[in-house]
C-alpha cells in the first residue's frame, strides 16, 4: 500500500503538483553540497522517492552526468 502512495506522489510531482516535504520542482537549478561533485550545478530531472527523504535524479550542467542525490545534499540556485 505504501508503495502505491509514493508512486502517486511521484507521478503528481512529475505533472507539476506539490508534495509535502519535497523542496525542488522538475527542472529546478541546484548545487551539490558534498561528495565528489561538491559545488557542481545541475537540473532536477526526476523525483525518485519521498521517504525517508526526498531523492532526485540530477543532471549536471558541465558533464551531463546524471546522479541520484538526497534533498539534504542540494541547494537551490
Amino acid at each position: 500500500m505504501m508503495g502505491s502512495i509514493m508512486e502517486k506522489e511521484v507521478t503528481g510531482w512529475a505533472l507539476g503538483g506539490t508534495v509535502s516535504g519535497v523542496a525542488f520542482t522538475r527542472a529546478a537549478h541546484v548545487r551539490i553540497l558534498g561528495g565528489a561533485f561538491l559545488n557542481e550545478c545541475g537540473s532536477v530531472r526526476e523525483l525518485i522517492c519521498v521517504d525517508p527523504e526526498p531523492c532526485y535524479r540530477v543532471e549536471l550542467d558541465a558533464s551531463r552526468v546524471t546522479l541520484e542525490v538526497a534533498q539534504s545534499s542540494l541547494d537551490r540556485l
